[in-house]
């Protein structure tokens, strides 16, 4: 009985391989082919041309009753995205980079072919989900690579030497290099080599080259191990040696027997590598394939994760309001950290290191995480292989020089600078592309010069005042014209600035009285902050004292026209004055300006004027904005000028021991 059943088992399977047909032998490739033609010349449009893609793989699919096939070979994508399993995304990418490669997976140029094209046109109708899971079904089809080592590659015509003694085939053969390029041969014989992917291939001259390349490869294993029993053999005959009479024939015979056969296999690995530089091609085009595959899961997924955070926040938004939630949810989160994003993008760019899309979303990605290590990698990458012109080129030269300034690496930040400056002047269409961020005061030509000035002056105490100073006129000009309060924050804070690093110069040039007037200029500007932070702090009294006079009319009686003015003034004049009040603030609090009256009372004090001393000394003593080391520094000091002027001797200042005399 269970031979029978052994026999109907075989039987089925026999029968059952007959019925199901390849790929090949169902899918019309030249209608997919016309109608992606047709859709490329817009003759039909994606919601046209997917029902008839759908009805080609349908017509190979419908073969499997229970789809156990299709299942076991599609990672399905649930409708809730939320929870999807990314791992499964990267597991089936990962695979094609591994020696061991399943040896029961199809290798089908047509449903690679057509589960690519069904995707994009998914993308193209932002149907995401379905867009992903045709992209991983092509992927599933695909030929897998496997990368090469570089040191195999550039030494794969030495590997074997011309000449060979047959006491050194043993070693020869069991090279680490010669395993590894047999193993590279064994995997090509495998995937390019597979019948069904041959049939499907539509280049007759690829074919014919990976044909001849597994005949040479079969042919090569047959004379390796030839050529081990002709060693053999030869090392048999010395244990004869004393009754064989044809002893010494018989050894030269070997030995020309094994001569010949090396040269046998020396041909067919020439051949071998000359034949597989024509695969390789092909795996070149097929690996840029695959990369654009990668990044349209890697924007796909994104998107994905977006709209689920922001259901995310949609359903707790009540945990926001009571302040319990993530309050920087918008900025940190919503709009970051996608799962599988950076990887995905870092498997594109590996499998097409030259594309400078992949590239520069990677920079993204790592200046973002301040990864320096990794962010310099990919900004010199960048410079090797980006035009000069491009208009990218800006944003990458900011992130190395800022990569370097951060490493104290001050020469390579210079070199990088000096390139970038030479480039703004021989490709002026760059400067509009100089920020990334265009909320500027002056025009991104301006900022990149001042930012171009600071840095030797920060580093190399080298400035040219004129151009500072040109700066400083169109900061003026433009204040001159501004109402805005915001808009004229950020005039102020660029004038600051710009005498600070006047004032730094002249200081360092000795040249005490520009200094003088530079710092003279600061706190003119600290006091026009303060008058208009006085002038709003008033105004804010005065819109909070009429909103509480209107809050105790409205309380006795209803009026329209009342209402309306009081809300006007809760959620308009009010919060406007609050922040511009806030924006004067911060503005004030980022100006040192304890420094520059103890540096402009140290200069009176020097010039002898002491009664300017002390009068510098006061206003540190009545700025509530000033630390208190400055105010104690400030009273002891006001104590011995006053000693110097009624004794006439002039007594020492106390000052901070970072203090430039």
């Amino acid at each position: 009985m269970k031979k029978y059943l052994l026999w109907f088992f075989i039987f089925v399977n026999v029968l059952h391989s007959q019925i199901i047909k390849s790929p090949s032998e169902v899918i019309d490739i030249q209608r997919i082919n016309r109608i992606k033609d047709q859709y490329q010349n817009n003759l039909f449009n994606e919601k046209e041309i997917l029902p008839i893609i759908d009805q080609e793989l349908q017509n190979y699919f419908k073969q499997f009753r229970d789809e156990r096939l299709l299942k076991d070979t599609v990672v399905s994508i649930p409708y809730d995205f939320y929870e999807f399993p990314l791992n499964k995304i990267h597991t089936l990418i990962y695979i094609r980079n591994q020696s061991d490669i399943q040896k029961s997976r199809i290798f089908s140029p047509y449903l690679y072919q057509t589960f690519f094209l069904k995707a994009q046109l998914h993308q193209k109708l932002g149907e995401n989900q379905k867009a992903i899971q045709s992209y991983l079904q092509a992927l599933n089809y695909s030929i897998p690579i496997l990368e090469q080592e570089k040191t195999i590659m550039d030494a794969s015509n030495k590997i074997l030497p011309e000449n060979l003694l047959i006491i050194d085939l043993e070693n020869t053969l069991n090279k680490d290099l010669f395993k590894k390029k047999l193993d590279y041969f064994e995997y090509l014989n495998y995937s390019m080599g597979d019948k069904n992917f041959q049939i499907e291939l539509s280049d007759n001259n690829l074919k014919y080259d990976i044909q001849q390349f597994q005949k040479n490869y079969r042919e090569l294993q047959k004379q390796l191990e030839t050529i081990k029993n002709i060693k053999q053999e030869y090392y048999k005959l010395d244990l004869n040696k004393q009754v064989d009479l044809n002893y010494t024939t018989n050894k030269q015979n070997q030995l020309k027997n094994f001569e010949n056969t090396w040269k046998q296999i020396i041909s067919l690995w020439n051949d071998l590598l000359t034949l597989e530089q024509s695969l390789l091609n092909e795996q070149e085009k097929l690996k840029k394939e695959y990369a654009e595959i990668l990044y349209n899961i890697a924007l796909l997924i994104k998107g994905l994760e977006q709209k689920n955070k922001e259901r995310e926040r949609m359903l707790n938004q009540s945990s926001y309001y009571r302040g319990t939630g993530n309050t920087l949810g918008v900025n940190k989160t919503l709009y970051s950290d996608f799962v599988g994003y950076k990887q995905l993008l870092e498997m594109a760019h590996n499998l097409e290191p030259q594309n400078l899309l992949y590239l520069d979303k990677l920079s993204d990605e790592y200046f973002r995480d301040k990864n320096i290590q990794v962010g310099l990698k990919i900004e010199k990458s960048w410079f090797s292989l980006a035009q000069k012109n491009d208009e990218r080129n800006p944003k990458h030269y900011f992130r190395i020089i800022s990569y370097y300034l951060t490493t104290k690496n001050i020469s390579l930040a210079k070199e990088y600078l000096e390139q970038f400056y030479q480039d703004l002047n021989n490709y002026p269409n760059l400067r509009q592309y100089l920020y990334e961020d265009k909320n500027l005061f002056l025009e991104p030509m301006d900022h990149f010069l001042y930012f171009y000035q600071n840095f030797y002056l920060t580093n190399y105490t080298k400035l040219d005042d004129e151009v500072i100073k040109d700066l400083l006129k169109k900061t003026e000009n433009k204040l001159s014209t501004i109402q805005n309060i915001s808009e004229s924050s950020k005039g102020l804070k660029m004038k600051y600035h710009l005498l600070e690093d006047l004032s730094k110069y002249y200081r360092i040039k000795k040249n005490y009285p520009e200094e003088f007037l530079a710092l003279t200029e600061i706190l003119n500007l600290d006091k026009k902050l303060k008058e208009s932070i006085q002038e709003l702090e008033i105004r804010k009294k005065s819109l909070e004292k009429e909103a509480s006079e209107l809050k105790q009319k409205l309380y006795y009686e209803e009026n329209t026209e009342l209402s309306q003015k009081l809300f006007r003034l809760e959620k308009v004049d009010l919060p406007n004055v609050i922040y511009d009040l806030q924006s004067l603030i911060t503005l004030k609090k980022s100006i040192p300006i304890g420094n520059v009256l103890e540096r402009l009372a140290y200069l009176s004090y020097q010039k002898n004027d002491l009664n300017a001393a002390i009068d510098y000394y006061n206003q540190m003593l009545e700025d509530n904005f000033i630390d208190t080391n400055y105010k104690k520094r400030a009273v002891n000091n006001i104590k011995n000028l006053k000693k110097t002027l009624e004794a006439g001797y002039k007594y020492k200042i106390e000052l901070p021991d970072t203090f430039e005399r």
